[in-house]
């Protein structure tokens, strides 16, 4: 079989092929937004005999793509901005399926189709949590390329509790230190009097 291919200039990769084959075997990629033709004509040869030629219309999908979706950074307890995907490629009947890491996050499912609505989220831990999204666009049966992103909820910080303290007037007096149980955790403190030190600060009080 040989063939030739009348040129859609809205997809690559059709060429005429004069040489034995058994098979048309061509990687076409459309180009637009559209469904577009390829049209075929192959001529069947058995030996020096030649048959009849017959069409060959291949049909193209165009590739569907989603748009880039921010990383976010949530505290735990907060409400998640309704996640809406968009697709620069504006081809037709587009649709996104995602799916996520499996990590307790909040009241959101492990995959989906479409949007992502917003949901409360959820972290009981001392440290950030992040699940990672993987979204593919899908369009009559072909899919995109995927994206990635990330939602990360932090925990909420705490500091221990730290006992009633009398100090006498004009001494050195040692540091006030405060702890906690998050990771990575800032106090900003202030002070009703400054008695030998400022009235509000961040860290800790005299180190």
């Amino acid at each position: 079989y040989t063939w030739t291919v009348v040129d859609n200039t809205n997809v690559t990769g059709e060429s005429n092929q004069g040489s034995n084959q058994t098979s048309v075997s061509q990687t076409l990629n459309n180009i637009t937004s559209s469904t577009e033709v390829v049209a075929y004509t192959v001529t069947p040869t058995k030996g020096t005999c030649v048959g009849n030629t017959f069409a060959l219309n291949v049909t193209v999908n165009p590739t569907p793509n989603v748009d880039a979706v921010s990383n976010q950074l949530l505290c735990t307890g907060s409400s998640t901005p309704v996640i809406n995907f968009t697709s620069s490629a504006a081809v037709s009947g587009t649709t996104f399926n995602w799916t996520r890491t499996n990590i307790s996050i909040g009241s959101i499912a492990t995959s989906g189709t479409g949007d992502i609505p917003s949901f409360t989220t959820t972290n009981t831990t001392t440290g950030n949590l992040v699940s990672t999204f993987t979204v593919t666009p899908v369009a009559n049966g072909c899919n995109g390329t995927p994206i990635t992103f990330t939602i990360t909820v932090v925990p909420t910080p705490t500091v221990n509790q730290q006992s009633n303290i009398t100090y006498c007037g004009n001494n050195q007096q040692p540091a006030i230190v405060f702890s906690g149980t998050t990771a990575n955790t800032t106090y900003n403190w202030t002070s009703s009097q400054n008695v030998g030190f400022f009235s509000s600060g961040t860290g800790n009080i005299g180190a």
